[in-house]
């Protein structure tokens, strides 16, 4: 008596979360113009994924009005120069990136 079994390969497919669409990721820092007279202001906006992200904001000298992704940034009396304007971003689990721009105020 000859017995023949058929067994089948088929390789049940297993669904992989996809873990980067919830993962940090600083694209861009942009500002509106990178050099300003002493009155003006001027936007910046960081452009970032994640989930509930938070940002903060840093200016060597000046003022950044604003919170969030966009803030405008106003140069204090004598701001003259270079000044660094930097963004941290971070996100629920408590990774963070930075990012900073230098502008010129005249």
């Amino acid at each position: 008596m000859l017995f023949v079994a058929l067994v089948s390969c088929n390789k049940e497919e297993e669904e992989i979360p996809d873990e980067t669409s919830d993962k940090l990721v600083f694209e861009s820092l942009e500002v509106s113009q990178d050099t300003l007279m002493i009155d003006e202001t001027i936007q910046l906006t960081a452009t970032a994924t994640g989930e509930d992200l938070s940002y903060t904001w840093n200016a060597e000298k000046g003022n950044i009005i604003g919170s969030g992704s966009k803030v405008d940034y106003a140069p204090s009396p004598c701001t003259i120069g270079k000044v660094s304007i930097e963004c941290t971003v971070k996100d629920k689990s408590g990774d963070s990136e930075s990012k900073s721009v230098d502008i010129y105020v005249m």
